[in-house]
C-alpha cells in the first residue's frame, strides 16, 4: 500500500489508538486511565508513538520504548504494541510500522524485542519469518 504514511502518533489520534489497542487486547481497557498514559507517553522522550494512516484514517499503530535495562548493560528497545485495523492487515501496513519502530531503536539500541500473547500464531509468524526475529525467552505475568 504506497498511499499508507507512517507518523508520530498524536493527541487527536487517542480515539483511534484506544481502538486499536482494545483490538489488540481482545477487551475493552479503561478509557480514563488509558487517556491519562497516553497523554502522559506523548511527552516521553523515550517512547515513540507511530501511526500508520490510509487516506487520512489511522489504521495501525506502534508504541516502541527505549529503556535501559541491566541484563543487557544498555539500552533496549521494546515494541509494546503493534497493531493493524483487521480490515488492513496482510497489506504491508504491519511491516511499515515495524521498520519504522526498528529505524528508532537502531540510533540508541543493540536489540529490539517485544512480546506476543501465546495465541498470536500469525503474528508469531510474521515477526520470524517476516521481520527476522528469533524467540528467546518466555513471559510469565501476575495480577496484582
Amino acid at each position: 500500500m504506497d498511499t499508507v504514511i507512517i507518523r508520530e502518533a498524536r493527541l487527536e489520534d487517542l480515539d483511534k489508538v484506544f481502538a486499536l489497542v482494545n483490538e489488540l487486547e481482545n477487551f475493552s481497557l479503561d478509557k480514563k486511565q488509558f487517556t491519562s498514559t497516553y497523554k502522559a507517553n506523548l511527552g516521553n522522550p523515550s517512547i515513540s508513538y507511530l501511526v500508520a494512516t490510509f487516506d487520512m484514517e489511522v489504521v495501525g499503530f506502534v508504541g516502541l520504548y527505549i529503556s535501559g535495562l541491566l541484563h543487557h548493560a544498555g539500552k533496549v528497545a521494546q515494541i509494546q504494541e503493534l497493531v493493524v485495523n483487521p480490515k488492513f492487515r496482510s497489506q504491508g501496513i504491519g511491516k511499515k510500522l515495524f521498520l519504522e519502530a526498528e529505524k528508532i531503536a537502531k540510533q540508541n539500541c543493540g536489540l529490539i524485542e517485544l512480546t506476543s500473547n501465546i495465541n498470536r500464531e500469525r503474528a508469531h509468524k510474521f515477526y520470524t519469518d517476516k521481520m527476522g526475529m528469533k524467540m528467546t525467552s518466555y513471559k510469565f505475568i501476575k495480577l496484582l
